[in-house]
């Protein structure tokens, strides 16, 4: 027997309503405890939305473009009957643990996200593979290239750092 658990948005802060600018997972995945779900962005940052249990994805109730706030629920997850009940205190102490997660996430899971564009083939939503441990961009600067369909893992940083800049991406139209 299966029962259904539903994922909610975390803490997110002060914000009201923020953007979701990737979904990564679809119906029928399998994912793992610490699995990115989604990525959100506001104006100053961007944060993936871990698992906060293993399971398998049964609904997605969000796609790219849509307002979230906390609270809102964006997947359910399928689990074996016994396996929810032990991992329901751990969806509640999750918000908590969410800004941690979220920055050691990207690194874990740019492989899955360059190799996701190519299985879909035509998933208009993820025109670029934009997310890699190596790229220093604000949101500002990701969501232009974004617009413009512009890979960053093409564009190199003249800012602080290596940072890229928007004049950096406009240098490439």
């Amino acid at each position: 027997m299966t029962e259904i658990v539903q994922i909610k948005v975390p803490d997110i802060g002060d914000v009201d309503a923020v953007d979701v600018i990737e979904v990564l997972v679809a119906p029928g995945d399998t994912v793992e405890e610490e699995t990115p779900l989604l990525t959100l962005e506001t104006d100053k940052a961007t944060m993936e939305v871990p698992s906060p249990a293993a399971g398998v994805v049964d609904a997605v109730h969000v796609s790219v473009g849509d307002k979230v706030s906390e609270g809102h629920i964006v997947v359910d997850l399928k689990q074996p009957a016994g396996e929810a009940a032990a991992e329901a205190p751990a969806t509640e102490a999750e918000p908590e643990e969410a800004p941690a997660a979220a920055e050691s996430a990207p690194e874990s899971a740019a492989p899955e996200q360059a190799a996701a564009p190519a299985a879909s083939g035509s998933n208009s939503h993820q025109p670029v593979p934009e997310f890699s441990g190596s790229i220093h961009a604000s949101p500002s600067v990701r969501r232009l290239a974004r617009e413009l369909s512009l890979d960053l893992n093409q564009v190199e940083g003249t800012g602080r750092k290596g940072r890229i800049t928007h004049d950096d991406v406009h240098g490439l139209i």
